[in-house]
Parts: structure tokens; sequence; C-alpha cells
């Protein structure tokens, strides 16, 4: 366990979380950041796509000589995985360095675990000099710590915009628009990604005319499963822009983990809301599995992903994931009619007996996903 998590393992992510940049630009002006040593900046916001396009965009990049630095989140087995630069996760020396080395910063500003992992990151990306940095946005945009007031000068890129986290952002689509289009400064160029007409429009007259509609390609969509399909188009649009030239389409291009990863005949996709889930039927790649193992947070509509996740399968089972103090507990399991198995463990052997030998489906969390991806990879 890294000193990072040690120091951490009580704050979960979404502890400690306020709406504010005061502690993140607090930290990095204490740190003595420099904004000029990390390149150019993407940033990324949206409610589902963001981690695909981010990933295409960096391994675009990369394949056309531009060394990449990359901030995603959440995770699936490894808190290293949200920070790489040149495709590589941060190594596990170096975060410790930078946690030891900033640690009374970290402390003296109380920053919550989003904000603690985003500001190591910054931290290493400036010593590593990129030519392009790429932040994914971790939960809305204007307040996320992705968007602190210290990176002014960035490319802008709004994915498909749906409800989530209605607790914190809300229910009001065009209210939750406005967030995620609060990453946009008056410099900004700003590109489109895949959305409902009416969102389009909305997004379209609070921008004017400062942005780039990514344009759907065949390349793509003979490449690439939707909806990762359009989300490389978005990233396509974007590569050219920040390359200053037209690239050329790349296929076989890897998806982040945990997009319609398959393991034998056990299918990962952490979909975790209804958009993401109806996008995830759309592509047909869960097909008519023979079990779905899902879960669900407390903020969310359990009855509704349970609702769409019978499109895919009459065998549904729903379980919690361990140590996650947001993951569902026996009294909001009881909302939806299927079997709860609140290990995860047991949930896949029960799925095991009943898919008939078909396909099993986890999704719902990323991470459940992980802790489905440890067990059949016998990881402890």
């Amino acid at each position: 366990m890294s000193l990072f998590e040690i120091y951490y393992k009580d704050k979960w992510e979404f502890k400690n979380l306020e709406l504010t940049l005061s502690r993140i630009d607090g930290a990095l002006d204490d740190a003595g950041f420099l904004p000029d040593r990390i390149g150019r900046v993407v940033h990324i916001a949206g409610t589902n796509g963001k981690g695909s396009s981010s990933l295409f965009l960096s391994q675009m990049l990369e394949k056309n000589g531009l060394q990449t630095a990359l901030f995603t989140s959440p995770h699936i087995s490894d808190v290293k995985e949200r920070l790489a630069f040149g495709l590589k996760n941060i190594p596990s020396e170096d975060f410790d360095r930078l946690f030891k080395e900033y640690y009374q910063i970290i402390n003296k500003r109380g920053l919550s675990y989003f904000e603690g992992i985003f500001f190591i990151a910054l931290m290493w990306f400036s010593e590593k000099t990129p030519d392009v940095t790429i932040l994914e946005t971790g939960l809305g945009g204007r307040f996320d710590a992705t968007n602190t007031n210290v990176l002014n000068d960035k490319i802008c890129l709004i994915t498909s915009v749906s409800q989530d986290h209605a607790d914190i952002l809300g229910r009001c689509i065009y209210k939750i628009t406005d967030e995620k289009l609060g990453i946009i400064r008056e410099s900004s160029k700003v590109f489109l990604g895949p959305n409902r007409d009416f969102i389009k429009e909305y997004i379209k007259s609070r921008l004017k005319n400062n942005i780039t509609e990514a344009a759907a390609s065949s390349f793509a969509s003979g490449n690439y499963a939707f909806p990762y399909s359009e989300n490389y188009s978005s990233a396509k649009a974007v590569a050219d822009y920040a390359a200053g030239k037209t690239i050329e389409d790349i296929p076989g291009l890897k998806l982040p983990p945990c997009r319609l990863e398959r393991h034998g005949n056990i299918i990962l996709d952490g979909s975790h809301n209804p958009a993401g889930i109806m996008a995830l039927i759309k592509s047909g790649a869960a097909g008519a599995a023979g079990a779905v193992i899902f879960t669900g947070t407390k903020e969310r509509d359990l009855r509704k992903t349970f609702s769409l996740l019978s499109k895919i399968s009459g065998r549904l089972i729903l379980t919690s994931v361990p140590g996650n103090p947001r993951s569902i507990s026996t009294a909001e399991a009881a909302s939806v009619p299927c079997p709860f198995i609140e290990n995860p463990a047991a949930a896949l052997k029960e799925a095991q007996k009943n898919a008939n030998g078909g396909d099993i489906l986890v999704t719902g969390s990323f991470y459940l996903c992980g802790e489905i991806k440890k067990l059949i990879s016998g990881a402890k």
C-alpha cells in the first residue's frame, strides 16, 4: 500500500468533498507549481465517455511524436492508474517520494482524496514536462479540482452529458450541463462530443460560435464498438487541433480497463448510470447475457438500472462493493425484485451456476468490475 493510500485510508473519495477550488489552488501555489511545465492542456468534462476519449487522445498524440501526461479517474485496481506519462503509470517510488515531499502542503490544506491525487499528478507532470497534458474531470466541472484557476490556457472537450451524481449536481439537465461547461475559459478552444440534440443546442446557445462539433466517421464506426466509436471521433478532432495537423486514423487503440473488457465468458463494463447502460445495450456487446451482476450507489436510481438491465438478461444478481460507504445496503436492495448477494465473490459463483453457459455481464460500478477482475485473475 502506498503512503498516499495509508494517509487516506479512512478518507474515502467522496469524504471531505466541498464545492471549492481554494484548497487545490492554495496547495499548488504553496508548491510553486508552474503551469508552463506541463505543456498544452486538454481538459475533458462530461457524464460519460471521458475515460475512453482521454486514453484515445493520449494514444493518438503519442503515436504522432508528442509526449503526453494523462490524469483520469476512477482507478480499477491501483490508484497509480490515474497518473500516466508516455502511457505508463507513475512508478511506486515516484508516487511515494512525491507524497513525502508534499505531505505538509497536502495536510495543511486539508486536501480531499481526489484533490490529493490530482495535486500529486500535477507535480509529477511538471517534472516530466510533457508536450500535452490531458485532464479528465472527476465530478461535475466547475468546482472539480481539475478546474483549478492555476490552469487557464486550455483546450476543452465536452463529452456526452446526462444525469448522474444527482445528490451533488442536481437533477436539472441544464444545470448539470452548466457545471460541465464551467471548465471553459474565455480563451478556450472548445470541442463538443456526441449529445442529444436539445443538449447540443443548449451548449451552442451558451457558447455562441466558440465551438467545434466532432463529426462521426465511417472509420471510427468500422473499427470501434459503440459508443467508443463516437468517443474516438471526438478524440481525433482534438488530436488534429493539438497536433496542428490532420493525423491519420489509427485502428486498434486500447480502451481503458472495464470498458467491454472480456475474460472468457465474463464481460466487465463499468457503466454506472442509465445513459451508460443504455449505450451498453445499444452496442449489443452484451447480447442476451446468461446472467448480469450489478450494483449501485445510494444516490442512484437502482430501479431504473434494474429495468434497463432486464433487457439484457432475465437473471439479475445485485451485489455491493466491499469497503465503499456509498455502496447499497440491504435496505436499498429491497427496492428491486432480484437476489441481493452482498459479497461479490458469492454473487459471481451464483451467476456462474445460473448463466447456462452464456456470458456474464458485470456492470454498474467500476469498483465492482475491479473486485470481479481480481477474483477471476486470482489476485488477492
